[in-house]
């Protein structure tokens, strides 16, 4: 009946065409997993309009904003849907990506930390706090970050070569003193 995501959410949509959810869903399986961004973004207002309350629908809004470089903008519908939803965790990640993107580097590490409380296993979560901690200065809680990602994913080859770095930062200091 259905060949793709696409052809399925359509189909529901047409079945069910006052479903909030639903319409986050064409808009993100249907439309934005085939960068068909302008499509996604009309579904994701006509889930908003349904379900005002929708924390799916902004923070899949702020996604499309991300990918055009909007960072501003995307940073403010991340916002909404954790304030609807304070335990949605790509919301939380994709404002971790966005401060670290502009440079803000004490939310980015707020929201990457806010995120692993919720994934704690999240290998992704981990690099991204470690790769902060690294540009603060934070050496040891960035090797402990890179430490706990190949503790959960030991073939992660970025954690093994932030690993080896902060081995050769380290090995310097030993040799100065």
């Amino acid at each position: 009946m259905w060949t793709d995501d696409l052809s399925l959410w359509e189909d529901t949509a047409k079945k069910s065409p006052n479903k909030s959810r639903v319409f986050n869903n064409l808009g993100y399986w249907g439309y934005y997993k085939t960068n068909k961004t302008d499509k996604a973004y009309e579904a994701y207002i006509r889930a908003i309009r349904l379900n005002p309350k929708n924390a799916n629908a902004y923070n899949n809004l702020g996604m499309i904003y991300t990918d055009k470089g909007l960072i501003d903008e995307a940073i403010e519908y991340y916002k909404v849907a954790v304030q609807l939803n304070p335990r949605l965790r790509f919301a939380l990640y994709n404002l971790g990506l966005s401060y670290e993107t502009k440079g803000i580097d004490y939310k980015a590490i707020e929201y990457y930390k806010n995120f692993i409380d919720l994934d704690p296993e999240s290998s992704v979560g981990h690099l991204r706090l470690g790769i902060m901690y690294l540009k603060v200065g934070n050496i040891e809680k960035a090797y402990n970050e890179f430490s706990t990602v190949l503790n959960i994913d030991p073939n992660d080859f970025e954690a093994k070569r932030f690993i080896h770095y902060i081995s050769r930062i380290n090995a310097r200091k030993n040799n100065i003193k």
